[in-house]
């Protein structure tokens, strides 16, 4: 059912748009439910391999997004594994926003290093969430975490730093 309900002909397309088609002939009556493409992880098994899910730059733009863009060389990871330290992971956000509007990824094993964006995004979790997941060290996957820090490091309120500076500094005069 599913690869001939859509445009693509990958399987994991293909199931996850059969469990739609059998739902809907069986409920259909009562509810339907819509398949989502927003959400579907695409990959190209190279070396290196190249995963993405959601939209890319190009589409994003020409959808009239206005996008900030989050980048980390999966060089900069701690404990680099061995070949898993050329490429980087680039996720599109919506400008003022955490919600990620796409991801892609490229290196060693980005269609394993992909699920954790599919998840996210696919239950509406932003960069501010995916910050706060504790991942293994010295594995791709905690690329997720690191390239989320590294958007909330850009966005810290200024005001709110400032003001914390001061209220330390405070404090510590006053343990002296």
């Amino acid at each position: 059912m599913g690869s001939v309900a859509g445009p693509q002909g990958a399987p994991h397309v293909a199931e996850h748009q059969a469990w739609y088609a059998a739902v809907n002939a069986l409920f259909g009556d009562f509810k339907r439910f819509a398949v989502s493409e927003r959400v579907l992880p695409r990959a190209v098994f190279t070396a290196p391999e190249i995963a993405t899910v959601g939209l890319t730059e190009a589409e994003a733009k020409a959808q009239g997004f206005e996008l900030d863009i989050s980048r980390l060389e999966l060089a900069t990871l701690p404990g680099a594994l061995g070949g898993a330290d050329a490429g980087f992971v680039k996720v599109l956000t919506e400008h003022g926003s955490d919600r990620i509007v796409g991801v892609t990824i490229v290196g060693e094993q980005a269609s394993e290093t992909l699920s954790g964006f599919v998840v996210a995004m696919k239950h509406k979790l932003g960069m501010n969430k995916l910050a706060d997941i504790v991942q293994l060290d010295a594995t791709l996957g905690e690329a997720s975490r690191l390239v989320a820090e590294a958007w909330q490091q850009r966005r810290r309120p200024a005001r709110t730093l400032k003001w914390a500076q001061r209220l330390h500094r405070w404090r510590l005069g006053r343990q002296r």
